[in-house]
């Protein structure tokens, strides 16, 4: 999911209306798809359609998960020169592709929702990412980031983010010494519940 900013965050709708565009990206014969698109045929082209590539984002193939990923993905995790990769079938060819190049084509396909929506070119955007993730995950990130175009400002921490969602439009409403207060007596938390970890934050 990802938002437009302009004094409040506005959810874009893709390409089918919907507002939130699922990570997916699949190829079928000499076409690639992306989001809902790729989703939809999941069930009839598992082998060559990638779920939630931002796993495999900066993760060497001595990771332990390794093993892991091949035994519960549909498509093929592989090797590639020490890193893991995904291999599909395109164009008639088996390739071998970067966790960065398959987010690549999901950021650049956020990239062009947005852009329809504001109804200008969109360059810069701030990303966020679970606070567990490495600086490996990062960087790879960034790397998807600049094939897509994009031009990052920051690389935030999604509770931090979700404060932000939370706050911004209530400060804007405060009187200065209504702001003053509140920072002094922090009065929320925000927490994410994932199946392997819980993080929370305190705003």
């Amino acid at each position: 999911m990802f938002g437009i900013w302009s004094r409040l965050c506005l959810f874009a709708q893709n390409d089918v209306g919907n507002r939130k565009t699922s990570n997916a990206v699949a190829f079928s014969g000499n076409q690639r798809f992306i989001g809902d698109e790729a989703l939809s045929q999941y069930m009839s082209n598992s082998k060559n359609t990638i779920l939630n590539i931002k796993r495999l984002l900066g993760r060497s193939a001595n990771d332990p998960e390794f093993k892991l990923e091949q035994a519960f993905t549909a498509y093929n995790v592989v090797d590639i020169n020490g890193r893991l990769g995904v291999e599909v079938n395109y164009d008639d060819k088996q390739e071998r592709l970067l966790p960065e190049q398959i987010a690549a084509a999901m950021l650049a396909k956020c990239k062009r929702i947005a852009e329809a929506g504001l109804e200008a070119t969109v360059n810069d955007c701030v990303i966020t990412v679970p606070q567990w993730w490495t600086d490996a995950q990062r960087r790879a990130l960034l790397d998807a980031a600049n094939i897509a175009g994009l031009n990052v400002l920051q690389v935030m921490n999604e509770l931090a983010a979700v404060s932000l969602y939370y706050w911004l439009p209530r400060l804007a409403k405060l009187t200065p010494a209504e702001k003053e207060q509140e920072q002094k007596d922090p009065t929320s938390q925000f927490w994410a519940l994932h199946p392997t970890a819980t993080s929370v934050a305190v705003t």
